[in-house]
């Protein structure tokens, strides 16, 4: 149970991370831009000098790959502080699916860039990027081994002929609600 707790925090690491470098553009080893993941987020201009007249700075549009990635940390993060165990479960599928997010996106960007310089140019993905997907790879690893301990849990429990709500009577096998004290067909008497 104590992986689950570490959910709330792991997401909000990763939430952190959306502000260090995500990706440099780089033209034959030597870097000419790096963008967080904040920037791929919200979009951004970008400065290059211009040797004649005002510069005309290109625009850079929101990805939204990161923008789903980062909407799926920050949905993750409420659903795991607010609901209790259904929401860690929710908080580690939003988890999943911002990895999913983060990996359609570094393939986007490395086509993009490729496609738009000729083979020129080369997406580089910084440390930002692997730390964001490997805490969100890790909130769903938090809840899987949670889960996994739940049912070694259970797995030890002792049998007592209930289940979600329900109970069978020793006697006939028929199903009852958990709240019966008798069992509606034969009359049996549940062991409380």
């Amino acid at each position: 149970m104590q992986t689950q707790k570490a959910i709330p925090a792991v997401l909000l690491l990763a939430l952190i991370c959306f502000f260090l470098p995500f990706v440099s553009v780089s033209c034959q080893g030597g870097k000419l831009m790096t963008f967080s993941g904040m920037q791929l987020v919200t979009g951004t201009t970008v400065q290059e000098p211009q040797m004649f007249g005002p510069a005309n700075p290109p625009k850079i549009k929101s990805e939204p790959r990161a923008v789903l990635a980062f909407l799926c940390g920050l949905l993750g993060l409420v659903f795991s502080l607010v609901a209790k165990n259904k929401g860690k479960t929710v908080a580690a599928v939003l988890a999943g699916l911002g990895a999913v997010a983060l990996l359609t996106l570094k393939s986007r960007v490395e086509n993009e860039v490729l496609k738009e310089a000729d083979g020129l140019l080369r997406a580089e993905f910084e440390t930002g990027y692997w730390a964001t997907l490997l805490l969100f790879v890790g909130a769903v690893g938090a809840r899987l081994s949670s889960g996994r301990e739940f049912f070694r849990r259970l797995a030890r429990a002792p049998s007592t002929g209930r289940s979600l709500g329900h109970q069978f009577c020793p006697q006939c096998g028929a199903r009852n609600d958990a709240s019966d004290l008798f069992c509606k067909e034969c009359g049996a008497k549940f062991a409380e």
